[in-house]
C-alpha cells in the first residue's frame, strides 16, 4: 500500500475549476449558467485548447450556439500539441482516465478492459470540484471529499495492481486540463463510458 500512497501524492486537487468546466462549455448545458460566459473568457485565451477552438473560422461566429464541432475540436487539440509540446504517453502505454471529484464515474470494469493493455498503465486523474452549481453541496471542495475521493482512486489502483502485478502503474495529473486531454488524446484511453470526457474525446 505504500507504493499506492506514493502514487496518490501526485494527484492534483483543483478546488474550483468553474472557469474551465470543459465539457459544459463545449456542450452548452442548461444547468450550468456560466457556459457562455466561460466561452467568451476562453476565446481570449488563445494559449488553451478551447481558445484555439473558439477562434477557429467555423466556430468564432457561432459562439452563442450550444454544441460543438468534433472535427474542429480534434484539430484544436492537435494544434495545441504541435505548438506547446506537452508531455505525451509513449507509443506502448495504456491510459486510464478516472473522473473523480464533483462528479464521480468509476463504476466500470477496468480489470476486464485492461486485459490487452501494454506493460505501462498510466492513471490520468485530477480531483476537480467545478462548482458549476454553487448551491449543490455535493460538488463543493472539502477535505472530507478529497479523502473519500482519494480512497476511491486508491481502491481502483489496488485492484489493477492485484490483477496485473507485472505491469508498471503510474499517475499523470495536472491542474491544467489541456495537459491531461493531450495525454489522453495521443493513444486513446479507457474510462467509464458515462464520463463526459469519454463521450467527447474517447471517440477520436
Amino acid at each position: 500500500m505504500i507504493m499506492i500512497d506514493n502514487l496518490l501524492k501526485d494527484i492534483v486537487v483543483c478546488k474550483d475549476t468553474t472557469g474551465y468546466n470543459f465539457c459544459n462549455i463545449l456542450k452548452g448545458v442548461a444547468n450550468d449558467t456560466k457556459w457562455l460566459q466561460n466561452r467568451y473568457m476562453l476565446r481570449d485565451r488563445k494559449d488553451t485548447i478551447l481558445g484555439i477552438y473558439f477562434n477557429h473560422v467555423l466556430c468564432v461566429n457561432n459562439i452563442d450556439q450550444p454544441g460543438y464541432n468534433p472535427g474542429v475540436l480534434r484539430k484544436s487539440i492537435e494544434d495545441y500539441i504541435h505548438k506547446y509540446k506537452p508531455k505525451l504517453p509513449e507509443d506502448k502505454e495504456t491510459c486510464v482516465y478516472l473522473r473523480v471529484g464533483d462528479r464521480t464515474h468509476v463504476d466500470f470494469d477496468y480489470i476486464r478492459e485492461l486485459q490487452s493493455s501494454y506493460d505501462t498503465i498510466t492513471i490520468v486523474c485530477s480531483l476537480c470540484y467545478s462548482g458549476s452549481n454553487p448551491d449543490n453541496i455535493k460538488w463543493k471542495y472539502s477535505s472530507a471529499r478529497v479523502y473519500n475521493d482519494l480512497e476511491i482512486v486508491k481502491n481502483i489502483i489496488a485492484d489493477i495492481m492485484t490483477a496485473y502485478p507485472e505491469k508498471i502503474i503510474q499517475v499523470y495529473s495536472n491542474s491544467n486540463p489541456d495537459l491531461d486531454i493531450c495525454y489522453l488524446y495521443k493513444n486513446g484511453f479507457i474510462s467509464d463510458p458515462k464520463c463526459s470526457w469519454k463521450k467527447i474525446f474517447g471517440n477520436f
